[in-house]
């Protein structure tokens, strides 16, 4: 009986291949494969198991950590990984996991590499001179471990295959618009089913939802002030903002901050939520003031959901928004253009369900679960077939 190719998925965290991965990894499965993950493990262990995936926890990879030492051990972790394991084919998310897993991969020669990286984030937004001085240690590092045939790099926008273009060849960076949407999962509201809070006249009724982790990145800062603009304009929105701080990202906002913002009562913080879907199908917009994104799976869902979106023109948000048809497009870090593309639905019903019947359509098209994640199969039999030829021609 012929052996299933390995399949190894190192991740940063437990949760976060239920929240983006766990539809492809069941793909991956039923293609064939034998399917391993590889993560820093919290409360999903036994979640994990249940899929009949190997597990392996890696105690040292610590997102956010900037001690060269955790990140030496991390490295070791992952190397000693793999020579036990030898997979096939690995699948590294992120950035800690797609810099020391290349590396590992490069020394233990793994016949197949997908890396993976959504939005870039604080080390490729921030301007600080120490930010900078990592981020061209970093890229040429990058350099160095892609220099692989058997190597495919995932980018979500356009706008970040332009920052890889010097670091890897162009034939192998593929275009792939975020994780999918689960369309079984997120849907619009049905008619008749308390559609009455959403046909109402009233300003004071309307929703606006943020998903996401409160960060300065995620534009957080600009909501609030935006949310004062309109309070004192008595155009009292409801603004919820679902999510929590994340004490492990440079740009989060603290706790004593967001004490501070509760004690306000211009926006219900919620916190984490495990009802998402009937959340964003209880509201009127879905907002995303971020400073740059990979594609944003918040702004996904609620197109899904049929909601109309105001979001920054910037990477990322361009891939999902089209500014006038499925929502509105303001610029990055300004409060009041905000607070005045808000309002503009707000007031308008009919352009809200108009731009929310776009959103929906649009994400039908091009986001779904199964529509992204055969195209990432797609990807990984390229990989395979050119590392069995090579394993072909060597054995030779």
């Amino acid at each position: 009986m012929t052996q299933k190719p390995y399949l190894l998925y190192v991740i940063t965290e437990d949760w976060s291949l239920f929240t983006h991965r766990i539809d492809l990894a069941r793909r991956a499965q039923k293609a064939g494969f034998r399917v391993g993950i590889a993560c820093s493990v919290h409360k999903h262990a036994e979640q994990i198991e249940a899929e009949n995936f190997d597990l392996y926890p890696l105690k040292h990879l610590k997102r956010g950590s900037l001690n060269p030492f955790q990140d030496l051990l991390a490295f070791w972790e992952i190397l000693c990984l793999y020579r036990k394991v030898r997979p096939d084919l690995v699948h590294h998310v992120a950035l800690k996991p797609v810099l020391y897993g290349s590396l590992a991969a490069r020394f233990t020669k793994i016949s197949g590499i997908v890396n993976a990286l959504g939005g870039l984030g604080y080390l490729f937004i921030g301007t600080s001179f120490k930010v900078k001085t990592i981020r061209f240690f970093l890229l040429n590092l990058l350099k160095l471990v892609f220099q692989r045939k058997n190597l495919a790099l995932i980018l979500q926008n356009p706008e970040d295959r332009a920052v890889f273009k010097n670091i890897i060849t162009p034939q192998q960076v593929y275009l792939v618009r975020g994780s999918g949407v689960d369309l079984k999962v997120f849907y619009p509201l049905k008619s008749g089913i308390s559609s009455e809070q959403k046909k109402s006249t009233d300003i004071t009724d309307i929703k606006v939802i943020f998903c996401g982790r409160l960060l300065w990145d995620k534009g957080v800062g600009e909501l609030m002030a935006a949310a004062r603009l309109l309070k004192e304009k008595k155009n009292a929105l409801r603004i919820q903002i679902v999510g929590n701080t994340d004490p492990k990202n440079p740009s989060s906002i603290s706790e004593s901050l967001l004490k501070s913002w509760k004690n306000e009562d211009v926006v219900d913080f919620l916190g984490s939520r495990k009802d998402i879907p009937d959340l964003l199908r209880l509201s009127d917009i879905a907002v995303l003031p971020s400073y740059r994104e990979g594609l944003p799976k918040a702004l996904l869902e609620a197109a899904a959901t049929g909601l109309p979106l105001v979001a920054t023109d910037v990477p990322g948000c361009r891939e999902i928004v089209q500014d006038g048809v499925n929502g509105f497009f303001v610029p990055p870090k300004n409060a009041q253009k905000l607070a005045n593309a808000l309002e503009i639905l707000a007031a308008d019903r009919h352009l809200r369900e108009r731009m929310g019947k776009e959103s929906h359509k649009r994400v039908e098209m091009y986001f779904s679960e199964e529509k992204i994640n055969t195209e990432i199969l797609e990807i990984y039999q390229k990989v395979s077939t050119v590392s069995l030829l090579s394993n072909a021609s060597c054995k030779a």
